[in-house]
């Protein structure tokens, strides 16, 4: 009887798979391949909110936000990886690009200049839909020019609280919140043929905000002075 309903379940697992996979379309496909831009199409799928980390010109505030507004769903503060990038930043278009620094792959040579070390990465977390994924690989066009990685990210929450011994109000940290969150990273043999001569440079690494623990962080601040990330 076991063994029946085994082959139960896996039939209806692989008769899930096809149906995800038949709900997406041909335009969700890399063109000249039979590759999605959403290879794991089921995983997505059976997961109805996702979180996502942006940390480009696609932040709140920034010009390119209106691409994505209509796709994500509410946002979910900030949010700083747990594993490093290397991150530069294009001083024309302001264009980031964060290469994941946790990975065997080749980086492109132009990364070798000093300034672009190893370190967390901050941004905004949004939740969004599993139709939402879809869209955002599409975008990003995943699988070519960036990949898409589940990383863990680490918010620092602030909380006020009146004190009658100081008579005023303090404002302190509560413990780290940890969760897990899509982030789009560039493929290093994608981006191997620009340089640094093409206007691209490190971006600034922010020390922490007060309270805050860590090293220093990437962030796309449209500061100059780094005092506060």
């Amino acid at each position: 009887m076991r063994k029946l309903f085994g082959r139960i379940r896996e039939k209806y697992s692989i008769h899930a798979a096809k149906a995800t996979l038949g709900k997406i379309t041909q335009e969700y496909m890399i063109p000249g391949t039979d590759v999605y831009h959403t290879p794991d199409a089921p995983a997505v799928d059976a997961r109805d909110l996702h979180l996502i980390l942006l940390y480009d010109e696609k932040m709140k505030g920034k010009s390119e936000h209106s691409k994505i507004d209509w796709v994500v769903k509410e946002p979910a503060g900030q949010g700083i990886t747990t594993v490093n990038v290397q991150a530069w930043v294009n001083e024309r278009t302001k264009k980031v690009l964060a290469f994941p620094a946790f990975t065997k792959e080749t980086k492109p040579s132009w990364m070798g200049q000093t300034g672009a070390n190893p370190a967390p990465i901050k941004g905004e977390l949004f939740t969004i839909s599993s139709g939402g994924i879809f869209i955002l690989d599409k975008m990003f066009e995943n699988m070519i020019n960036y990949r898409r990685f589940e990383v863990d990210t680490v918010t620092w929450l602030r909380k006020n609280y009146f004190s009658h011994v100081h008579n005023r109000t303090h404002t302190t940290h509560e413990n780290p919140k940890y969760r897990k969150a899509w982030v789009y990273l560039a493929n290093p043999e994608k981006w191997s043929d620009i340089s640094m001569y093409d206007g691209w440079k490190p971006l600034t690494i922010w020390p922490p905000r007060n309270k805050e623990k860590g090293e220093g962080v990437y962030y796309h601040s449209s500061r100059s002075n780094p005092l506060v990330a």
